[in-house]
């Protein structure tokens, strides 16, 4: 009878230890991989910020990270999700009449989108960079870091800063 109680008891050990790899830590920033793990996350106004995991797709108001090659131009866009709210999200886009590769590019737009507020960088500005650590055409992967400073277009001059950004994401062609 001791053996199964304590038998019952490691099981429960083991198993109440086990971890959902799918939820994201939201006190940490996620690892710089680059593996296509649909990771992304940033520090806003310097608070941890986490995008939800997720599959490639382009359903409005989905992961729709995508690359295309548009009117003469290659087109990037980054999509990240907050993990507990969807409609607070990260967008990065870029474009380059070359063809987009590892580099460090100035952003085109960046986009950081809350509950109630929206934050732009626009067109011609330059606060804000993009660091392509992988891009890899064959698998669908993107990988690498961003920060921008960005307005609220909502009129009241408020700003954010978001720094420390890192995504490792798979894109849709």
């Amino acid at each position: 009878m001791k053996n199964f109680l304590f038998l019952g008891l490691l099981c429960i050990g083991l198993l109440s230890s086990c971890k959902d790899d799918d939820v994201p830590n939201q006190n940490t920033l996620p690892d710089a991989t680059q593996s296509g793990k649909n990771t992304g996350g940033a520090l806003i106004d310097n608070n941890i910020w986490v995008a939800k995991i997720e599959s490639p797709d382009l359903n409005p108001g989905g992961n729709n990270t995508k690359y295309e090659f548009v009117n003469n131009t290659y087109q990037l866009q980054i999509v990240l999700r907050q993990v507990n709210d969807t409609s607070n999200r990260i967008v990065i886009n870029i474009s380059d009449s070359n063809e987009i590769t590892s580099k460090t590019y100035s952003v085109t737009a960046c986009r950081y989108e809350n509950q109630s507020q929206v934050f732009d960088v626009g067109i011609g500005n330059n606060d804000g960079i993009l660091n392509i650590t992988k891009f890899d055409k064959d698998n669908n992967i993107i990988s690498g870091s961003f920060s921008f400073t960005a307005n609220n277009i909502n009129g009241n001059n408020s700003k954010v800063t978001i720094t420390e950004g890192r995504f490792d994401k798979k894109f849709i062609n």
